[in-house]
């Protein structure tokens, strides 16, 4: 895949949104761009990232999971950190959506986050 250049960190968390798993993977795509939101008295601007890992990257048993956490880069983050200081110290982004693109060939997860 192209663009896999990157390490992205992968956090599972547990119902009360501490990270019970950390799993990092190099390989990845990463990309950035900025959403508008208009309404009738305003406009909202927001991050989307968009980070697809290639099914040869991904351990055998990673399966990703909406409002699991990841960062760019390496995290050293412990296993146990909440998902807010996730966010506010790490940077990390929340899934929003997971798409299994295993099939074929150019297999690979694309996960969107905010």
């Amino acid at each position: 895949m192209q663009m896999a250049d990157k390490t992205v960190t992968y956090y599972h968390l547990d119902d009360d949104g501490n990270a019970v798993s950390r799993t990092v993977i190099s390989g990845a795509s990463w990309y950035a761009h900025t959403v508008a939101t208009v309404s009738n008295k305003s406009v909202s601007l927001g991050k989307v990232i968009q980070c697809r890992i290639p099914a040869d990257n991904a351990p055998e048993d990673f399966i990703p999971c909406e409002d699991d956490m990841l960062v760019l880069g390496d995290c050293n983050a412990p296993i146990g950190t909440n998902d807010a200081d996730l966010r506010g110290t790490y940077n990390a982004v929340t899934i929003s959506a997971v798409h299994d693109n295993r099939r074929g060939q150019g297999a690979h997860w694309k996960l969107e986050a905010v």
